[in-house]
């Protein structure tokens, strides 16, 4: 009898030890459940932040195409200055030919109008 009470009493402090290592891992399961709750949190923030970094580039990307579709608007518009000054000046050159063609003749002309004697 004496020899089962003491296994009566092994098996008391064997549940009493497998209780407390029980109750031990609990509470770091516990800690750990905690832990991993802050961590997920501080996940959150820095998902949220990068959502919102992500948005202003967005907007910055959004900003940059406009500048551009400006910008290309505006290489038109020197295209079409550019085309446009060309023509004037061939219209120059041309104009210029013509008065190479004249410049010798003038002199003629002068010379008829003032050897010419004047009316009255």
């Amino acid at each position: 009898m004496a020899q089962l009470q003491s296994q009566v009493n092994n098996l008391k402090d064997d549940m009493r030890a497998l209780s407390d290592t029980a109750s031990e891992i609990l509470h770091r399961v516990e800690a750990h459940d905690r832990r991993f709750d802050q961590m997920d949190q501080r996940f959150n923030l820095v998902d949220r932040r990068i959502d919102q970094v992500s948005q202003r580039l967005d907007q910055h990307d959004a900003r940059f195409d406009q500048i551009d579709r400006r910008f290309h608007q505006i290489d038109q518009r020197f295209a079409q200055v550019d085309q446009h000054l060309a023509q004037v000046d061939q219209h120059l050159a041309q104009v210029d030919q013509h008065l190479a063609q004249i410049a010798p003749r003038l002199g003629q002309v002068l010379t008829i109008l003032t050897d010419r004697p004047s009316p009255g």
